[in-house]
């Protein structure tokens, strides 16, 4: 099947009368076949992007809609694309909002730069608020002018939902784990101040008292040597006691000094970890060597307490698991 447009002209004499016709008849089928191909090329981009959940429209140089998809006319609350055609975001949007659009639009347009993935809110027909990822790009004529944008919308509004969630849950984690921390640190306190305090009565109490009745065994075991008759038993088991009170009073004391080094009070952190390290050494069998200088001036107490039972804590593991030699 071949298309011809066909052209009909009349030949006249020199009176004005047709005498016979002439026909000239050109071959477009060609044309008609690029024509259809168009057409069809046409249909299938309407049909691609009506069925494209994303919002694709096209606007000229002062913002009007050209053009759109489904998607944007019923998400502007249009009953077709040809209502959008000629009309702006204002007269579908609260001001505010339509400005904002008309920036991000005459900035496309003005500098003749593309704006991509920028989040915008959107209000839905239903007054649903949702957050779109927007690309604007400018839109060319034949001779390379800008005529107007290119833009589209995405529906990001579950991905802001979950983010959102997820910065909310991670916000009660970083102030759970401040108050953990704060927790931490009141009971390290708290623990401090109960050793001062066991250590403050075992020195003033059961420290005296030793000491008082290791006097009076000193004193009775002197008295016994003028009494007549045999008091070797006697003398025996003084003895054994006044052994007895002494180890318990050199008990009393590691205790005391684990509890409330001394040192740590007196001369700051390196003299105490100096001085728990030679005890510690003396009967876990291995060198341990303090490497370090006193601050000056010292730290604050709280963190020489800290940062003393940190290194007794890691010696002491050594000392009992690590098999160290």
């Amino acid at each position: 099947v071949i298309l011809g447009r066909v052209t009909v002209a009349a030949v006249r004499d020199g009176e004005g009368r047709s005498i016979y016709g002439l026909a000239m008849v050109e071959d477009i089928t060609q044309q008609k076949q690029t024509e259809l191909a168009l057409i069809e090329e046409r249909a299938l981009l309407r049909t691609l992007i009506d069925n494209i959940p994303d919002y694709i429209y096209v606007k000229d140089r002062d913002s009007r809609f050209i053009t759109g998809n489904a998607a944007v006319a019923e998400v502007m609350g249009a009953a077709s694309v040809e209502e959008l055609v000629g009309k702006t975001d204002f007269d579908f949007y609260p001001e505010p909002l339509a400005s904002r659009y008309f920036a991000d639009d005459q900035q496309v347009i003005t500098s003749q730069q593309p704006i991509i993935g920028k989040e915008e809110p959107l209000i839905d027909p239903l007054d649903q608020q949702k957050t779109l990822l927007t690309t604007k790009v400018p839109l060319r004529d034949e001779t390379n002018e800008v005529v107007g944008l290119v833009g589209i919308g995405r529906d990001i509004t579950p991905r802001k939902q979950i983010e959102n969630e997820k910065n909310r849950l991670l916000d009660m984690l970083k102030q759970q784990q401040e108050e953990l921390r704060a927790l931490t640190v009141r009971l390290a306190d708290l623990q401090e101040a109960e050793r001062e305090e066991l250590a403050r009565v075992l020195h003033d109490r059961v420290g005296q008292n030793l000491s008082a009745l290791g006097f009076n065994l000193n004193y009775i075991s002197t008295q016994l040597a003028d009494f007549p008759g045999d008091t070797q038993p006697v003398q025996t088991r003084l003895s054994d006691s006044l052994n007895l009170v002494e180890e318990t009073t050199d008990h009393i004391r590691d205790v005391m000094a684990e509890l409330r080094p001394p040192m740590l009070d007196d001369y700051g952190l390196v003299e105490a970890l100096d001085w728990y390290a030679n005890r510690l050494a003396s009967w876990a069998g291995f060198a341990i060597t303090i490497h370090g200088e006193a601050y000056s001036p010292r730290l604050p107490i709280a963190i020489e307490n800290t940062l003393f039972r940190i290194a007794q804590e890691a010696l002491t593991n050594a000392a009992k698991h690590a098999q160290a030699s």
